[in-house]
């Protein structure tokens, strides 16, 4: 990730595994969502979401875990 913030050019890095979370900034996430027959990109840092998330890390949590927990999106 220290790669891809240094890059003079834009990075995007698309996944599937929610690990990958651990190693970005809250403000650096983006969602994609299929819905029906659009596709939603959504900023992390432009929601609601973001107080939760941050008062989730700050109780020790990880992204990657806000995520499983339903808190940014996934499956809870």
């Amino acid at each position: 990730m220290n790669l891809a913030r240094d890059s003079p050019s834009q990075v995007v890095v698309m996944t599937h595994s929610p690990y990958l979370l651990d190693y970005v900034k809250p403000e650096e996430v983006y969602s994609v969502a299929k819905e029906g027959l659009e596709t939603k990109v959504k900023k992390l840092s432009t929601t609601s979401e973001m107080e939760r998330v941050k008062r989730f890390l700050g109780e020790g949590g990880t992204l990657s875990e806000a995520w499983y927990s339903g808190i940014i999106g996934g499956t809870p």
